[in-house]
């Protein structure tokens, strides 16, 4: 089951799930992340740009071995959780186990989410492609990091401003990581646009149209 399927946007009350909250679970797990990652402690949603820039530096640190480590990072995190399904939501991020507002704001939950779901699409469905071409997409995403923030900026600038098409800022963001990626040859081009796709899809479903494509099988 992928994370897109996890992430549930509707703002209801803070859930408990088999005597832990929501709240408590989503520590556990992203201390768990931390600790197999050996990144810094502290980094969760309230640090998203920095919890990001930590994770994709594993990718040019160590290259393959760094996505097997990020991979086993990522298993040892849905693990943590009692009922991941019920508690990876937008809404556990917003308020906390009483239900008061945590101060998270929503484009951090949002972000958070869509970096795990990214996470989920890498170790599976991107994990060859990536590892065809480690080293090249490896320093895209050190080397390209303002250019990447900027593709992800402008999505919520515009979303925020007025989503009345968003699916339309999807496919932009979409298509300004595939850009950035590209520079590595077109099957890396398809991992940079479908791992942008997966970190908005998550959280817009209605944009089911927006798709990436390659031209010729991947190397």
């Amino acid at each position: 089951m992928t994370m897109t399927l996890l992430v549930l946007l509707a703002l209801v009350g803070t859930t408990v799930v088999a005597g832990r909250s929501c709240t408590e679970q989503l520590h556990n797990a992203q201390n768990t992340f931390n600790d197999h990652l050996q990144i810094q402690a502290d980094l969760d949603w309230l640090s998203i740009d920095k919890l990001r820039a930590a994770v994709e530096q594993k990718f040019s640190d160590n290259g393959a071995f760094g996505l097997r480590e990020i991979c086993g990072a990522f298993n040892a995190y849905r693990k943590s959780f009692d009922d991941l399904t019920k508690c990876a939501r937008v809404v556990e991020l917003l308020r906390d186990a009483n239900g008061y507002a945590t101060g998270v704001t929503r484009q951090q939950a949002f972000e958070y989410f869509s970096l795990m779901n990214q996470l989920d699409y890498t170790c599976g469905g991107g994990y060859e492609v990536f590892t065809n071409h480690d080293s090249c997409l490896a320093q895209q995403f050190t080397n390209k990091t303002t250019d990447l923030k900027a593709c992800r900026d402008t999505f919520f600038e515009r979303w925020n401003l007025d989503p009345v098409d968003t699916c339309g800022y999807a496919q932009d963001a979409i298509d300004c990581y595939k850009n950035v990626f590209a520079a590595c040859g077109d099957s890396a081009g398809f991992f940079g646009c479908e791992y942008e796709r997966v970190g908005i899809h998550v959280h817009f479903p209605q944009c089911a149209d927006n798709f990436c494509i390659v031209n010729h099988k991947f190397e």
